[in-house]
């Protein structure tokens, strides 16, 4: 089954699809929209993110495109091929696993439910918007 999916895969669309993560973890975490509660909730300064290390950026994006290959299997193996059923899927993939690990990882870190709102949040929108990628683009 695994070969067949190798074989069968949209690179460019998984390819394409972290990249449209990565663009609107950009927006989620910019001023426009959640920066400001997010840096107070995990005690952060923008300077002290100004001078932190830039390969984080490389890392995020490579850990996008394990998320978005693993989603493309999903995709893949239950036939996802429309937008709504792309909604449904992404939904659940988020909410079963992403969801669950920030706030596991925001509990034991004692952090609040704002940032596990603002983080859980994120990787919700950016799995669907995924999904649907993979699921319409074949």
């Amino acid at each position: 089954m695994f070969q067949n999916f190798l074989h069968q895969t949209n690179y460019l669309a998984i390819l394409v699809s972290a990249i449209v993560y990565f663009a609107l973890g950009a927006l989620w975490y910019s001023p426009v929209l959640f920066q400001k509660p997010w840096m107070a909730n995990v005690g952060r300064s923008e300077e002290q993110l100004r001078n932190g290390s830039k390969i984080v950026f490389l890392y995020t994006f490579l850990a996008l495109l394990v998320i978005c290959f693993v989603t493309s299997f999903f995709t893949w193996a239950l036939q996802t091929a429309s937008c709504m059923a792309a909604i449904e899927l992404g939904l659940f993939i988020s909410l079963g696993y992403t969801v669950t690990v920030v706030a596991i990882n925001n509990w034991y870190g004692q952090r609040g439910a704002k940032l596990t709102m603002i983080d859980a949040g994120y990787h919700v929108v950016g799995i669907v918007l995924a999904t649907i990628i993979m699921a319409v683009w074949k």
